[in-house]
């Protein structure tokens, strides 16, 4: 089974689990209002049309939009992404930026809200992201890569490894998405303070709510980014979450990116934020290079 790795390899056997920084809860929301609407503004629209508010499910936070490419690419597979925001800010109102890098592509970006800290505790954001993933299902023939951020990246993860959320809506990942992209990700990680002690119960924290324990599942191509100067979420939880998908997945990617911190590593994909390009042509070459029907192994 493939496995790559970029930059550092001598970190992989780190078995620790380390801290989530208090910096995790915070959002663009909270902490970048003014750059996030400034790299928006920036964001040309002539590539996608936008759908907004779709209802996927029965509640206020169960809205999704839709940015479709103007040039679709023939056979693409639709892009589902989960923003983070800690599990208890976020949403789908301020990634233009990442529609647009999508939709210039050819592929078509779905994005959706999910119930957060303190109206919703553990798991109820993953079922939320379950019942989207059933809209998806029911709504796109087209094969699916499901994206996620930080927090966003640990219920892409779950969705992905952990199979009694999809099972709820008699969906499999293997035969729902093609592979799933995880950026920066807390995959294996303590929790020391507020509001992460309510929002995961004592009985879970060590168990069910990390995706590391789920890996021996994977049946899915992943591809795992960090960046280096990671200072909110250790980048050595990627490598770790990487070295245990390498062990079952049909394929697992990693990359480091040197000079790139936490919210960088998803910022990298707009168009103005590129600069040298790779962090996006890593994504794009992971997509592009997925089978194109969804299976499950035999």
């Amino acid at each position: 089974m493939p496995f790559h790795v970029s930059h550092i390899r001598s970190a992989l056997s780190s078995g620790r689990k380390y801290a989530l920084k208090i910096g995790l809860g915070l959002s663009f929301l909270q902490s970048a209002c003014a750059p996030v609407n400034l790299l928006n503004g920036l964001t040309p629209s002539h590539d996608f049309t936008r759908v907004k508010d779709i209802s996927y499910g029965p509640l206020e936070r169960h809205k999704l939009d839709i940015y479709h490419p103007v040039a679709p690419k023939a056979d693409a597979p639709v892009i589902f992404y989960i923003y983070g925001g800690g599990w208890d800010s976020g949403s789908k109102d301020i990634y233009k930026f990442l529609g647009q890098a999508f939709t210039e592509a050819g592929y078509t970006f779905v994005i959706a809200d999910y119930r957060i800290y303190p109206e919703a505790i553990f798991p109820s954001f993953i079922e939320d992201m379950a019942l989207a993933s059933k809209w998806v299902a029911d709504n796109f023939e087209a094969p699916k890569v499901a994206i996620g951020h930080s927090a966003g990246a640990h219920i892409t993860s779950l969705l992905a490894l952990d199979p009694r959320y999809l099972a709820a809506h008699d969906l499999k990942a293997c035969e729902l998405f093609n592979g799933w992209i995880g950026l920066a990700g807390p995959y294996d990680f303590k929790i020391w303070e507020e509001p992460y002690l309510s929002v995961f119960t004592p009985d879970i924290r060590e168990t069910i709510s990390q995706p590391i324990t789920f890996a021996g599942n994977s049946a899915l191509p992943s591809l795992i980014l960090a960046g280096a100067d990671d200072k909110t979420v250790a980048p050595s939880q990627s490598k770790d979450m990487a070295l245990a998908l390498s062990k079952a997945a049909p394929s697992s990617e990693l990359h480091i990116y040197e000079g790139v911190d936490h919210v960088g590593v998803m910022t990298r994909l707009s168009k103005r934020l590129r600069r040298d390009g790779q962090l996006y042509k890593d994504v794009m070459s992971f997509i592009e290079n997925l089978p194109r029907q969804a299976q499950c192994p035999k």
